[in-house]
């Protein structure tokens, strides 16, 4: 049996969340060698629609492993994300006894969950090649208002 305490996600990212448009985008999951899984992928959606980037993930182990993970396997994969916008994403596995998994991530602690319930994917926000924040806009307050909330005509019309 796989524990949550067991895995690890990491990402290639130098900025937290956040990929250049049709940059590559490295994900590493590790596992403990003594847990054997077969069919890992991570699955890359916008919101509201189907798994529209399904990678599987290699065995990938580092030939300079450090003391600390030799006990480790390291499974990767690598995609490129061709349009601008959020991304939600989250890994699935058949462990030993055929029993096909998630990873998600948790909602209290923030870290690796295995579930197949409702849990809260990791996020990766592609943006557009070379964006930096102007100068102007850094540290900056932003109030966005939505005039339909306070007044919604078709909701107040009498008939």
């Amino acid at each position: 049996m796989i524990n949550n305490s067991d895995i690890r996600v990491f990402t290639n990212t130098k900025r937290a969340e956040e990929v250049e448009i049709g940059k590559e985008f490295k994900v590493t999951v590790t596992m403990p060698k003594d847990k054997k899984i077969t069919d890992l992928k991570v699955l890359f959606n916008m919101e509201g629609e189907k798994p529209s980037v399904v990678k599987e993930l290699a065995l990938d182990n580092p030939k300079d492993i450090k003391e600390e993970n030799v006990k480790l396997n390291f499974y990767t994969a690598t995609v490129k994300l061709n349009r601008i916008g959020n991304f939600y994403y989250y890994f699935t596995f058949n462990d030993c006894y055929g029993n096909h998994q998630a990873i998600k991530l948790g909602r209290a602690e923030g870290k690796p969950i295995i579930t197949m319930g409702e849990s809260p994917y990791w996020r990766i926000l592609v943006i557009q090649e070379n964006f930096t924040v102007p100068d102007w806009a850094k540290g900056a307050i932003y109030y966005q208002i939505f005039v339909d909330r306070f007044y919604h005509a078709s909701a107040n019309e009498k008939k």
